[in-house]
């Protein structure tokens, strides 16, 4: 896994309402992999959470490749459902953990990267674990300056919607707290197959959209983004499998 640096804004996690101790954060790495070196990095990466197992780590770590988009071919991995205070207290050793990252998967790697995510309950439905689920449609927004508030209102919206025409879908909102655009929100839709598509594609219809909810849209955002992940259980570790 990525090696930590702890960079933290408390501030930002208070101003967005959600305070040090209520906050659930996700921490995300990406990875560019070097050309024809997918296999070593793939036997790597497993030994890696071979390693993590070794070491007591407490922690989920949650694999998927990228499918499609600008980042087709990366692999993303994240550690969910923290505190702020775990990444204090991580039972595994930073130093330790560096020095086996560059024998388990570094030399595969043309370059990495992280960022902290805040989840925003309010506007997410979702089950336990839902991260395991085969595929992830995932959306990324860039907000115009000083919209969060118009936004807010249009997420408040964006859930209603989602549950009248998508039933029981799961739909996870997460706001950057580190690592990436001061105004960045993301939204990870869960798939079973890719005819699930079919529901993404009418969410996002404005057509459908109140007249609210589209204003809103078109008030706050500045652009947006998707892609499809796939996620891969043999490159994922749960603490209680062990």
């Amino acid at each position: 896994m990525k090696s930590f640096v702890f960079v933290m804004f408390w501030a930002c996690a208070i101003t967005w309402g959600y305070a040090q101790t209520t906050a659930r954060v996700y921490a995300f790495y990406e990875y560019v992999l070097k050309n024809g070196m997918e296999d070593e990095f793939l036997a790597g990466y497993q030994r890696d959470l071979e390693w993590h197992k070794s070491k007591g780590d407490d922690w989920a770590w949650v694999g998927w490749f990228v499918m499609n988009g600008e980042r087709r071919g990366r692999f993303i991995d994240a550690t969910p459902d923290h505190k702020w205070s775990d990444f204090d207290s991580w039972k595994v050793n930073g130093a330790e953990n560096a020095r086996f990252n560059k024998i388990h998967w570094t030399p595969y790697v043309e370059f990495s990267s992280g960022s902290y995510q805040v989840l925003l309950d309010e506007f997410s439905s979702f089950g336990r674990e839902w991260y395991k689920s085969k595929y992830l449609q995932v959306f990324t927004f860039e907000l115009l300056p000083g919209r969060e508030t118009v936004f807010s209102d249009y997420l408040r919206e964006f859930k209603l919607l989602a549950k009248l025409h998508a039933g029981a879908i799961q739909a996870v909102w997460m706001r950057t707290a580190s690592g990436g655009g001061v105004e960045e929100y993301h939204l990870l839709i869960c798939m079973d197959s890719i005819a699930s598509m079919d529901v993404c594609i009418d969410l996002f219809r404005q057509e459908n959209w109140p007249k609210t909810m589209k204003a809103n849209y078109i008030a706050a955002v500045a652009a947006s983004s998707s892609e499809f992940w796939s996620y891969r259980e043999t490159l994922s570790l749960y603490p209680d499998k062990r």
